[in-house]
């Protein structure tokens, strides 16, 4: 009886016992902190193997903000923008340019004068004709080679070997390939009438001075015509260019305006045709004279 007694009051104490350690337990469990959130990214071919989960929601979070605040920043920068008006495009059919393609003229003029062959940066606006202008001492090495110096199948517009870099002379001549685009290849489309009444402004920026092109011919001659015998007399070339041309402005030249040619081959016409697209030089006293009043 007496060994039955103590018995059970083992195991009532051994249960009391274990209540006492599971309720100890749960208490622990639910007070002990959550454990840090990881993840497994090495089989995520998305992502570098290398970047960590904490940094890639942080970039997450960063990129959503940043979106937010570049949308806003674009709404305002269009606001802005509708509220301003933009700088216009220079037309070959105004004597205009703008402050940006004055400066960018200023610019090559100044950055490229330590070319020893470097005598100016042509200009046509409504064209591909937007070129550095070489000289040689002959008229051949710049039909294959580049403003530096390297070979090039498509070469450099350049100023007659004959002819005064400053630009002095009575008339002066520039050479470009006919390409189907670039250099010279636009005249092509000149011997449209629209297209030539449409460009008759150009711009040559030399190291020293800028000057307006004011094209008012277009002819089509052989190129061992004599207009090609320079140097020669304005008057007696004016002549000249006035009887061959296909199309004449017809304006006063006076006796002391320079006039420039640029020349190309031509296509469809007889073989070594040639064709002069002539203009006088004008030179601009101040870069802002030739914006528009």
């Amino acid at each position: 009886m007496l060994r039955s007694a103590r018995f059970w009051l083992a195991v009532i104490l051994v249960c009391i016992l274990a209540c006492f350690l599971i309720r100890r337990a749960v208490r622990f469990h639910q007070s002990a902190p959550a454990p840090a959130f990881t993840a497994d990214y090495s089989a995520n071919t998305d992502m570098p193997q290398t970047e960590k989960p904490v940094t890639f929601f942080t970039e997450r979070t960063t990129v959503q903000t940043t979106s937010a605040s570049s949308a806003a920043a674009s709404a305002h920068t269009e606001t802005v923008t509708a509220e301003t008006d933009p700088e216009p495009v220079p037309r070959a059919d105004e004597p205009y340019l703008t402050r940006s393609k004055i400066s960018e003229l200023l610019e090559h003029a100044e950055m490229l004068a330590d070319l020893a062959d470097y005598t100016g940066w042509l200009y046509v606006p409504d064209s591909a004709m937007d070129y550095p202008v070489m000289q040689g001492t002959d008229n051949f090495y710049y039909l294959s080679h580049s403003p530096d110096g390297q070979e090039s199948q498509i070469g450099s517009i350049m100023l007659d070997c004959r002819n005064q870099r400053s630009y002095a002379d009575p008339v002066h001549i520039l050479y470009g390939h006919n390409l189907s685009y670039g250099m010279f290849g636009d005249l092509r489309s000149f011997k449209e009438q629209a297209e030539f009444d449409s460009h008759k402004y150009g711009w040559l920026a030399t190291p020293d001075t800028l000057f307006r092109i004011d094209f008012f011919a277009l002819a089509v001659v052989s190129g061992y015509d004599s207009l090609y015998d320079i140097p020669c007399t304005q008057e007696d070339w004016l002549a000249k260019i006035r009887k061959s041309a296909m199309y004449d402005a017809g304006p006063e030249i006076a006796p002391e305006d320079s006039l420039i040619a640029l020349s190309t081959c031509t296509v469809g016409e007889p073989e070594q045709a040639r064709a002069l697209f002539v203009g006088r030089l004008v030179p601009i006293q101040q870069p802002e004279d030739a914006l528009h009043p």
